[in-house]
């Protein structure tokens, strides 16, 4: 069964596909349509060799990127996920080993994990830029225990308890790494807007694993799952409100990827004289991801400032290691993925940019 977070965060990332799609189209209209010259020679200055970004003043540069040639940050991300799916994983009658339900997949809960993000964008006119943004959290990491007279399921079949008791523990960890080249352009009569286009590539890595102790045995399982999407994108950036050092910006991307995704299943039973086997698939399909954000900007230097901000970031058409037990029978060697789940991430960030 899936949760209603995956069906909600489709819903929303098809909405923000379509608005973004939508200002594209009316603000290029517009750009196409305008016949307004460029901006005069004392608004287009570029900053050379020689020159300080002091040398500007905001009536003479109302253009950030003409007063500037390069721009870079470095941000701590402090963010969380949720489970996604909902696979059944004990259950409490041996007699009726899949008949009630005792402990599932979405009664896990990961923590807030954290990690760096960072971008670099070289200014190629007072209107264009180009550059790459990365970042990574691998921390994400939850354990749970369910003991008693419980059957387990593992990939081949439900495991029944020796002399009516056994503990298995679950374990699942989670990575995301995220790498964008991106080219942005601010829109023609305004300072506020600024669209952007571009490739992005987003891996996401999964593995889950569960031992059952019983008998003096245990038997254990481990699903390692990864998705590879590729693909491009849209998106806004908005300036939405300044007023003195401080400024409020957001911004909204989505992009349909190809996702090139792989399981891979090890089942172990030779503490019960059975045997290890491995079993794995993979396929391809296509992928929706978008993310929105808002930053808290305060500048601290004419070069330097502090931001904060949140983000979120939600993906559509990816295989999650859970569900990958119903699609998997090491005992018969067969295998396939289930890459039609969807994981909503999200949190907030704090760092430095600098402009020279």
């Amino acid at each position: 069964m899936k949760p209603p977070i995956t069906r909600s965060a489709a819903l929303l990332g098809v909405c923000c596909w379509l608005l973004t799609s939508i200002t594209w189209s009316a603000v290029l209209r517009d750009y196409a349509l305008s016949d307004d010259a460029p901006l005069a020679a004392d608004t287009t200055q570029s900053l050379s060799d020689n020159q300080d970004v002091a040398d500007f003043t905001a009536g003479t540069c109302p253009v950030q990127c003409c007063c500037y040639r390069w721009q870079a940050w470095a941000d701590a991300l402090f963010m969380t996920r949720d489970i996604g799916g909902g696979q059944s994983l004990a259950f409490g009658d041996p007699g009726d080993p899949k008949g009630s339900e005792v402990f599932n997949s979405d009664e896990m809960d990961f923590d807030f994990a954290w990690g760096p993000s960072i971008g670099l964008f070289r200014c190629l006119s007072p209107y264009t830029s180009v550059g790459v943004e990365f970042y990574a959290l691998d921390g994400w990491s939850t354990e749970d225990q369910v003991d008693g007279d419980v059957s387990v399921q593992f990939p081949s079949f439900p495991f029944l308890p020796d002399g009516g008791y056994g503990l298995a523990t679950f374990r699942y960890e989670s990575q995301l790494y995220n790498t964008e080249i991106n080219l942005r352009h601010r829109v023609a009569r305004t300072d506020w807007l600024t669209l952007l286009a571009g490739f992005r590539w987003i891996e996401l890595g999964e593995e889950f694993g569960t031992t059952f102790e019983t008998g003096g045995t245990t038997p254990n399982f481990l699903i390692d799952v990864n998705n590879h999407l590729y693909g491009f994108q849209l998106g806004a950036l908005a300036n939405l409100k300044s007023r003195g050092p401080w400024s409020l910006d957001g911004w909204i991307k989505a992009g349909i990827y190809g996702n090139s995704a792989s399981q891979e299943t090890t089942e172990d039973f030779t503490s019960v004289g059975g045997e290890m086997t491995y079993i794995s698939a993979r396929d391809t399909n296509v992928a929706f991801a978008g993310d929105i954000g808002i930053t808290l900007q305060r500048q601290i230097t004419q070069r330097l400032s502090a931001r904060v901000g949140y983000m979120a970031l939600w993906v559509e058409g990816v295989a999650l290691a859970p569900e990958q037990l119903d699609n998997s029978d090491p005992s018969s060697g067969t295998a396939t993925l289930d890459h039609s789940d969807g994981v909503l991430y999200h949190g907030g960030f704090a760092g430095l940019e600098y402009k020279w």
